[in-house]
């Protein structure tokens, strides 16, 4: 069983998981007890926020949905009850979700869903609603995907809208849709209509990454563990370069994707991204090439705790070709503030060979004057 809260209405949600096994859940009548334990200051529902519950089985999955018209906080220490008569009929199979904001610049204006790779099946049977009340679109599951764009809907009116792809594969073990990208490579061009992604791309089996969202001028903000079901990725090159509304970076953006490599250019001219969160890197155990991570960020004020301390965790790095060539070039130069600087030069080489040219040239940072020189 899954409860999932909304803790932003319509956006961002928290879970937890409780496993049961050995265990037969007949619907209807049936009566089970069940005791979750939670931080109260994640979980909390917003007011008009969802509460969903998943039940998972050997066989199907199912879900109930219900709006909180006033929310819910909660009180550590305190144990709170909760029974449901759910009639059968008001659940429902579960299916995965994507949703995604644009908006649309002129009437009539045609929008189209693109794929990574030039073709590719249908892992499950997908649904789109194009978020405009108009007849969704449908893809079946093994249908032959043969050209860059899977799906395309014209908006006859220049507004916002939220697309959602459905999957009726809902377990993220399994590949769930194509992997999806909003930009293309072969024309350099990016989703000038995207504005921001609210929920964490499902399994796409996805290993690369490389400019997903490179030129997407308008895209303000994207979810935490946005990559958490695609872990086995290990190319985030380009993958957010000159998305030049987006601010911030949220917490866990790559805890989950312990197998990249790379993050070469990943948020360059970024010139709006204002602020990262501690251990943003922490995970990325595997990653060498930072070369142009944020160069040009130049509103960004930096902190040194996106990678480990090299105090407590001096090996970090030990034994790794890394190049951090231009990595903080001309970061925080139009911030408000001084950031601070990564202690890099502190970490053990042990034998590896370092690419550290330009790393924080021009970088505004308090603890400039403690660089080596051959780092800036």
């Amino acid at each position: 069983m899954i409860w999932t809260v909304e803790t932003v209405k319509g956006g961002e949600t928290r879970s937890v998981v409780l496993n049961v096994t050995g265990y037969d859940l007949v619907f209807p009548g049936a009566t089970t007890t069940l005791y979750f334990a939670f931080d109260p200051t994640v979980m909390k529902i917003a007011k008009g926020g969802k509460v969903k519950i998943t039940m998972i089985g050997d066989h199907e999955c199912k879900e109930w949905s219900k709006t909180v018209t006033n929310g819910k906080t909660y009180t550590k220490g305190n144990r709170y009850t909760a029974t449901l008569k759910i009639p059968d009929e008001t659940w429902h199979y579960a299916q995965a979700q994507f949703r995604y904001k644009i908006t649309t610049k002129e009437t009539y204006q045609e929008y189209n869903i693109l794929q990574r790779d030039a073709s590719s099946i249908s892992p499950a049977n997908l649904t789109i609603d194009w978020g405009d009340g108009t007849e969704n679109t449908t893809i079946a599951k093994d249908q032959e995907l043969t050209q860059k764009t899977i799906a395309s809907h014209t908006y006859v009116s220049a507004r916002n809208y939220t697309i959602t792809i459905y999957s009726d594969q809902p377990d993220p073990a399994n590949k769930q849709i194509p992997q999806i990208m909003f930009a293309d490579p072969m024309t350099d061009t990016g989703d000038q209509c995207l504005t921001s992604i609210l929920d964490p791309f499902p399994n796409m089996e996805a290993t690369d990454f490389t400019a997903c969202f490179c030129l997407c001028t308008n895209l303000t903000s994207v979810p935490a563990e946005l990559f958490r079901y695609n872990p086995q990725a290990t190319n985030f090159n380009t993958c957010f370069i000159l998305c030049r509304e987006l601010t911030s970076v949220p917490a866990g953006l790559f805890s989950f994707n312990t197998q990249a490599t790379t993050f070469k250019e990943c948020f360059a001219i970024c010139d709006k991204l204002s602020s990262l969160p501690s251990g943003l890197f922490l995970f990325n155990t595997q990653a060498t090439n930072f070369q142009n991570c944020f160069s040009g960020c130049i509103k960004l004020k930096l902190r040194a705790d996106i990678f480990p301390d090299p105090a407590t965790f001096p090996d970090f790095f030990t034994g790794k070709n890394m190049n951090f060539k231009n990595c903080f070039n001309n970061v925080g130069q139009s911030a408000a503030t001084p950031g601070t600087a990564p202690k890099l030069w502190l970490f053990n080489r042990g034998g590896g060979s370092w690419t550290i040219t330009d790393c924080f040239t021009g970088a505004n940072v308090t603890n400039s004057g403690k660089i080596p020189n051959d780092w800036k």
